[in-house]
């Protein structure tokens, strides 16, 4: 006789069911991770444009917090801290924090984090560790034109603090680079 008996089939989906049960949470992990990882290099590469943009013009390129990025003409957020609202790069050559301007140039949009239906943010939160930072502006020759020693920005879950966490950094001389949530190189 070919086939399966009812027993050999019982058995193996359970072994299936089994196997299946453990693998869920790790692709779970995977998946978040790798939304956590997406973020911050978004963000790094934002930074990294925003730099090469100023000096490749030779003037001052700005990237800002705008809560208003999907109109025609966006504007940075005077007041919004929450980097998840989505960014601008504007060619910036009064080097200050308004994109329209004469002789301004709309660079780049980032459109945001996902809301879903309640008003929540959907998958990892990004913040600038200090929560005054709206803007960060490069000068011609690529350095930010008012920075701390060393700024830096957190790419978390929103979870615990065992939760997947990357840092990105930005030093003195404009270069970002990401870092573990632990890690001590922002400093």
């Amino acid at each position: 006789m070919r086939g399966f008996t009812l027993i050999e089939l019982v058995v193996t989906i359970a072994i299936l069911a089994v196997v299946v049960g453990f693998a869920i949470p790790s692709i779970q992990t995977l998946v978040t991770n790798n939304r956590v990882s997406t973020l911050a290099n978004e963000f790094s590469s934002a930074l990294a444009f925003t730099r090469g943009e100023a000096v490749n013009r030779n003037m001052c390129v700005t990237m800002c917090i705008s809560t208003n990025n999907a109109l025609l003409n966006p504007t940075c957020s005077a007041a919004a801290t929450d980097w998840n609202n989505g960014w601008i790069i504007f060619a910036n050559p009064n080097c200050n924090n308004n994109p329209n301007d004469v002789g301004d140039q709309l660079l780049q949009v980032y459109p945001g984090a996902r809301i879903d239906n309640t008003g929540n943010t959907q998958g990892p939160q990004l913040s600038a560790n200090n929560n005054s930072v709206r803007s960060i502006t490069f000068s011609s020759r690529g350095v930010p034109t008012a920075i701390s020693v060393a700024d830096s920005y957190t790419v978390a879950t929103g979870g615990t603090n065992s939760s997947p966490q990357k840092t990105v950094c930005i030093d003195g001389a404009g270069r970002a680079r990401i870092a573990s949530y632990d890690s001590t190189l922002c400093q």
